[in-house]
């Protein structure tokens, strides 16, 4: 199967996940292709999305906000699988692992698969000085806290789920 794996990337480090997982799709025998979001203009030609956001005061960025709305009933006709990152120095540690409301809002519209949080990586560096003031006042820790077996396991669970697929099609 031909799967787009795309993703809303501020400064790199979710579309690094997105990359991960169209490789890990790959070495499990599916033809994938991780593009930047702003460069996702249709999902014509792919048999299945993987698509994500890297969040920010708890929201998804506005990418991909605005694609999942453009594309609502084309995802809605594919299977689509979705996950957020950048959950890092959540004030509300019960909260991290909770997906922002705009991906769960999204799964729900159009049937998603299943819907992830995957850490994410804080660099104070790459920051502009609105990013760094609000990072101190939540007092995030600077790292790279992505999981990449978690993210492979992710990858090898969607290639699962499409070999199932394509079973019951021949």
């Amino acid at each position: 199967m031909n799967v787009l794996v795309t993703a809303a990337s501020r400064h790199g480090s979710t579309q690094q996940i997105a990359e991960a997982i169209a490789e890990g799709l790959r070495s499990r025998g599916h033809e994938a292709s991780a593009t930047a979001l702003d460069d996702a203009t249709t999902i014509d030609g792919f048999d299945a999305v993987v698509f994500g956001s890297a969040v920010y005061e708890g929201r998804w960025l506005k990418p991909a906000r605005t694609f999942a709305k453009r594309l609502e009933t084309e995802l809605s006709a594919v299977p689509t699988w979705i996950f957020s990152s950048g959950m890092t120095g959540a004030p509300d540690p019960a909260r991290a692992d909770a997906p922002p409301t705009e991906a769960a809002r999204v799964a729900a519209a159009i049937g998603a698969e299943r819907v992830d949080v995957f850490r994410g990586k804080l660099d104070h560096a790459v920051l502009g000085p609105l990013e760094r003031t609000i990072i101190r006042a939540v007092n995030a820790e600077e790292g790279d806290f992505r999981d990449w077996d978690q993210i492979d396991a992710f990858a090898a669970e969607v290639a699962s789920s499409l070999d199932r697929r394509s079973a019951l099609v021949r």
